[in-house]
């Protein structure tokens, strides 16, 4: 099975956490895609739903994530054989949110370090 990483960058309450908790939202349910996506964790999965319902339905933006509670989300990409309806693993995505000293106050760009440590994944 194939492994991707997407990371996320960007200073602390840019919306980062938010962007993912909709797309999960949209894709976590097989529709005409023919896919869906599984989070690794049930903590997790309640979290991007409590995140995306705070910002759909009651329109408060979450405070930003702290750097304690930054860690890897890997979601699994599955598709359902619609004669037997066997459900198999096609892909994983790792999504790795990456904090920068300078970045949090939305000044400046990524380091040459950091860029480099990224395209070192």
């Amino acid at each position: 099975m194939n492994n991707y990483s997407i990371i996320m960058l960007g200073p602390s309450g840019s919306g980062k956490t938010v962007f993912l908790s909709s797309l999960y939202k949209k894709l976590s349910t097989q529709s005409e895609l023919g896919f869906f996506l599984q989070v690794d964790t049930g903590e997790k999965r309640k979290r991007l739903n409590n995140i995306y319902t705070q910002v759909a339905a009651d329109e408060k933006w979450s405070a930003g994530t702290r750097y304690s509670e930054v860690s890897e989300w890997t979601f699994t990409c599955r598709v359902q054989n619609p004669s037997d309806l066997s459900i198999y693993d096609t892909c994983c995505f790792v999504r790795i949110q990456v904090f920068e000293q300078g970045m949090s106050e939305g000044i400046g760009c990524p380091s040459s370090e950091l860029v480099a440590a990224i395209k070192a994944l």
